[in-house]
């Protein structure tokens, strides 16, 4: 992910949907591919927010901010509402603003 080498973003999408990996390891996936930013990730960096892993969800919510569409900006304003996690909504705001 740091190196943002587009080649990668399909074995971290595996590894970020692979429930029985590590959440850890899922989270990690996710993050980085928020960090290469390929557009095509967008469904998989949707799906991983909405894991019931807290460490998935939470990079996943931060990755959203790497993807400035629509679709993003709506699946984070889920994350703003009343009765929302708190360090979600926080990360979701943030993420938010990232996307303008």
């Amino acid at each position: 992910g740091a190196l943002r080498h587009a080649a990668a973003a399909p074995l971290l999408a595996a590894l970020a949907t692979q429930e029985e990996q590590p959440g850890t390891l899922r989270a990690h996936a996710v993050r980085a591919l928020g960090s290469i930013g390929v557009p095509d990730m967008l469904p998989v960096v949707l799906a991983c927010a909405r894991s019931p892993h807290e460490a998935v969800r939470g990079r996943a919510v931060v990755a959203l901010g790497a993807f400035p569409v629509p679709e993003a900006a709506r699946a984070l304003g889920e994350f703003v509402t009343p009765g929302a996690e708190p360090d979600l909504a926080r990360a979701a705001v943030r993420a938010l603003r990232e996307i303008g």
